[in-house]
């Protein structure tokens, strides 16, 4: 067997290394395209291509293939890991493992399963090897579905409540990558190498080109899913961001109130115990407050004198501040203080209680700004005295009287974790929240988490002098319960309608060059015979031909000349014969199949085309040829092809395609075909903003006709009404027959509504013309209904129902009319009152 034989028969992945390393190159690769398109949490892809390469691979060349599948599994997974974590860990490797060696298993499976239907090498351009490859594809991918998701789920990264979604997806995803990926590996890879090439055109660029745009839908299908699941989270955000301005200002209702209790009393006439009540009274009212407290403004030569009073309330009492450490001690010398004197709930506050406000810049700088503006002031985030947990907090200021720059200040106290927490907590399970400082970009607030999603909602809202940005997130609580299966489905459909395309190409293809061999060891044995007769015999009664290329002379066999209208008579020997008999339509088409057949692009010259008959006529012909012998330039020297006169089939496909739009007995348009137009039409109003009208057109008095002079007369009424009709309108516009004595017009492109109403009123005088039917003077009228787009109807449905409502109308006008439609027409209403009977009682 010489070498050149040999490849042949042997698929790419067994003629040595470099196939099988550029089979985990190609694994990893093409594994990473497909994961690009998964679902959270990353691992089930809608399809996964390296499903089919692998597959292929193992079927072609066995057990060689078996460590590069691995290898590039272990390696796409490995990947994968380390951009999603940041390293590999041992979870990581484990998982890359336990995926590569469910990937390996399913493809050693699968190729068995096709090795015992699919012998090799094979041309796959059998029915039964397709069939049974698109019916096995299914079973053999719940392999590595069911051991890859099984583990994930043990090593808990598939949480129980997504277990079955992402099995169901993972095995749609090596589903899909077989059914796709299979045969256009195979066509790469196989042997016949000289086949399956052949197959790149004709199979893989349809099949990845269709492809591709399913793909693209399932993408747009999968962003507009996405922005309609959040339309609820929309929601939640908007609610909680009102929810927290809401709060925010309750704050400041309570410290007006605060402020007015010791404006009005004097900041020394309230006691400690009166402030106590008020704060129970308004802490119960409002829960998200933290603290609620009063600081004087008191001058370095009062501080003692004030802490000596307070001293005899509390015995601890000083006046203090936070050192470098952040430690509370004694406060230095200056000339005023802002000492916190009443704070409640007292109980977790207690540090708190004689704190300077004034020690710190942040807190003076709210005060300062308090006082001089007469409004709540709230400070830059801040660690608060009394804060344990780390938590920052945000202390709002308003000063008790704002004219006397001795008056002190009341406060509260904003821890920002607790007053979110507890603020929004019917949302919180499905959002993130993050609140941050706008001006000093500090966080108050964040639950994000450690996977930090990016926020899809952002607002910024003004307060107390200060600006906050308030961000959200789904959930993947949230992502779950609005997870809509639309686009998995539309790719479902699109991508097995594919893989049927696929097994239709294929098989087609293979069929194609089943026939193509035969006729090249038919012309083969046939090159050097002068038995032209036999040829012409076993073309089963088909013309045949013999072109001489080098003197332009041809042979036309006997039926070849009768197949034209041609006995005794002869007909040149010359290729210009054949060409002149050309019709004229055909002519260009004809001759550049039959210049690529012996240009050498196409192996066969297969073409339909009319040929000129001795009387005239034109007779449909199926021609086919090939080139048999060439010089050693390559130049054609002798084709040989044969004729079949298909006319008869052109003629019955024409029947047909007639009988399939057209009405029967007027000749006029049928709903099929002028629903087909009506969307057109309407599509190319929409897109150029143009008008189009629609009547409806019912023969009044019709009835009787049937009835006194029977239904072949009514048929020819019908007829010439219909031909009445169609003089009344232009070439573009549509006249249809929708059943019975009922008419559809169609006037695309109008200017105005006049211009309809002529077009209607031609047709409606047109009609009342006496008819005349065997001396039978026949007169009836018509009642006409009209519709306008974009006026009275914005799709076909709403059109056609408005139109009929006018004819409606029109009948109970008395008929013999034109009604455009209006709102307040009744149909329904109308119709009852035709009842029983309908319309033939007003016929009558």
């Amino acid at each position: 067997m010489s070498r050149t034989k040999h490849d042949n028969l042997l698929s790419l992945f067994e003629l040595g290394l470099l196939p099988l390393f550029l089979l985990s190159l190609v694994y990893i690769l093409s594994g990473k395209l497909g994961l690009m398109l998964a679902l959270p949490p990353g691992y089930a892809s809608p399809i996964f291509p390296p499903a089919g390469i692998a597959l292929a691979a193992a079927f072609l060349a066995g057990r060689r293939t078996w460590p590069f599948i691995f290898v590039g599994s272990l390696l796409l997974n490995l990947w994968i890991g380390y951009q999603d974590q940041g390293n590999i860990g041992t979870t990581g490797a484990l998982v890359a493992t336990i995926i590569a060696l469910a990937s390996l298993l399913q493809a050693i499976l699968g190729s068995a399963m096709l090795r015992k239907i699919i012998s090799l090498p094979t041309s796959l351009d059998n029915s039964r090897e397709v069939a049974g490859f698109l019916l096995l594809a299914p079973v053999f991918c719940l392999t590595s579905a069911s051991l890859s998701v099984g583990g994930l789920f043990l090593l808990g990264l598939v949480d129980a409540r997504e277990l079955i979604s992402n099995w169901v997806a993972w095995w749609i995803g090596d589903t899909l990558g077989a059914v796709v990926l299979f045969p256009l590996t195979m066509i790469f890879t196989a042997a016949p190498f000289t086949l399956w090439r052949s197959r790149i055109k004709t199979v893989a660029l349809p099949i990845s080109a269709v492809f591709v745009f399913f793909v693209a839908i399932f993408i747009k299908t999968s962003q507009w899913e996405y922005g309609d699941s959040l339309s609820e989270f929309k929601q939640y955000s908007q609610q909680s961001l009102m929810q927290f301005q809401s709060k925010l200002e309750t704050q400041e209702a309570l410290l007006a109130q605060t402020a007015a209790l010791f404006a009005r009393d004097g900041d020394d006439a309230v006691s400690r115990n009166e402030f106590a009540r008020f704060a129970d009274r308004s802490l119960s009212r409002y829960p998200m407050i933290q603290a609620l407290s009063y600081a004087p403004r008191i001058t370095g030569e009062r501080r003692q004198a004030f802490i000596t009073k307070q001293q005899f309330e509390l015995a601890q009492f000083t006046i203090t501040e936070r050192n470098d450490q952040g430690k509370l001690q004694a406060a230095g010398f200056r000339d005023f203080y802002y000492p916190v004197t009443f704070i409640e709930p007292l109980s977790g506050n207690q540090e708190a209680l004689g704190f300077d406000l004034a020690s710190n810049p942040l807190r003076l700088t709210a005060i300062v700004s308090a006082k001089q503006t007469g409004a709540l002031v709230a400070s830059a985030p801040l660690q608060l005295v009394q804060e344990k947990q780390g938590q920052k907090g945000v202390l709002l200021f308003m000063a008790i009287n704002p004219q006397d720059p001795y008056s002190g200040v009341v406060t509260s106290v904003l821890r920002m974790g607790e007053f979110m927490t507890q603020l929004l907590p019917e949302v919180s399970p499905h959002l993130y929240m993050r609140l941050t400082d706008a001006e000093e970009q500090s966080t108050l607030y964040d639950n994000f988490g450690p996977e930090q999603p990016r926020p899809l909602f952002s607002r910024t809202l003004d307060f107390g002098g200060r600006s906050y940005r308030l961000e959200t997130a789904p959930t993947p609580l949230y992502n779950q319960m609005h997870r809509s299966w639309q686009s998995w489905g539309v790719l479902a459909i699109s991508v097995l309608s594919t893989g049927l395309l696929s097994a239709l190409l294929l098989l087609s293809t293979g069929y194609t060059a089943r026939i193509e061999a035969q006729v090249a060891d038919r012309t083969r044995k046939l090159r050097d015979s002068e038995f032209r007769w036999k040829f012409a015999l076993e073309g089963a009664g088909d013309g045949v031909w013999d072109w001489d290329v080098s003197n332009g002379k041809v042979f036309f066999s006997r039926r070849w000349k009768e197949m034209l209208g041609y006995d005794k008579e002869e007909i040149r020997d010359s290729v210009d014969e054949w060409k002149n008999r050309l019709h004229p339509d055909d002519k260009k088409a004809t001759l550049a199949a039959l210049q690529a057949n012996l240009d050498g692009k196409t192996p066969i010259y297969t073409i339909e085309h009319r040929l000129r008959c001795r009387d005239g006529s034109w007779k449909w012909i199926l021609d086919r040829g090939m080139v048999v012998s060439r010089d050693h330039n390559g130049r054609p020297l002798r084709v040989i092809g044969t004729q079949t006169d298909i006319t008869e089939r052109k003629l019955h496909e024409q029947l047909v395609q007639r009988l399939a739009h057209y009405d029967a007995l007027t000749g006029l348009p049928n709903r099929s075909l002028f629903d087909d137009r009506f969307r057109q039409h309407l599509t190319s109003a929409k897109r150029d903003k143009q008008m189009l009208a629609l009547m409806f057109i019912d023969l009044d008095r019709f009835k009787p006709v049937n009835d006194d002079l029977g239904h072949h007369w009514g048929d020819e009424l019908l007829k010439q009404a219909a031909t009445r009709m169609q003089a009344c309108v232009r070439e573009a516009d549509t006249v249809s027959r929708i059943g019975g004595d009922e008419f559809i017009v169609l006037l695309p492109s109008i200017k105005t509504l006049d211009d309809a109403f002529r077009v209607a009123e031609k047709i409606r005088l047109a009609l009342s013309e006496p008819f005349m039917l065997d001396n039978h003077r026949i007169c009836i009228s018509s009642s006409i209904g009209l519709a306008l787009y974009p006026d009275d109807g914005l799709d076909e449905l709403q059109l056609l129902k408005n139109a009929d409502t006018a004819m409606y109308a029109a009948k109970a006008a008395g008929r013999d009319t034109i009604q455009h439609y209006r709102n307040d027409m009744q149909l329904m209403g109308l119709k009852q009152a035709l009842e029983p009977g309908g319309k033939d009682n007003l016929e009558l």
